[in-house]
């Protein structure tokens, strides 16, 4: 099992043009640049979405969600899947001995 972390374009520059498997990104030289193919047997890494303090930045994670999806960030499928992800990993609710 290879596990793989990538990061590719910084969210502020590219936030108008993400798109749930996008080929492109803009980098920090203004310039656009292609993902780079995934590795072979790389398993990705698995992710949620969350909000910190929405009382300050005047959002709900409903709110952000729902952008990601309208967006075409991800999918409601693949939002399923990262809730699913986030509540494995939570410790709320879970009793360990």
């Amino acid at each position: 099992m290879q596990h793989v972390i990538r990061y590719e374009g910084g969210y502020e520059r590219n936030f108008g043009t993400l798109r749930s498997h996008g080929s492109e990104y803009e980098g920090d030289d203004g310039d656009r640049h292609l993902v780079m193919p995934w590795p072979k047997g790389g398993d990705g890494v698995r992710f949620s979405f969350n909000t910190d303090g929405p009382e300050m930045l005047q959002t709900t994670l409903r709110d952000e969600l729902r952008i990601a999806v309208n967006a075409g960030i991800v999918t409601k499928d693949e939002l399923v899947q990262c809730g699913s992800w986030a509540r494995e990993a939570s410790f709320i609710g879970r009793m360990d001995s």
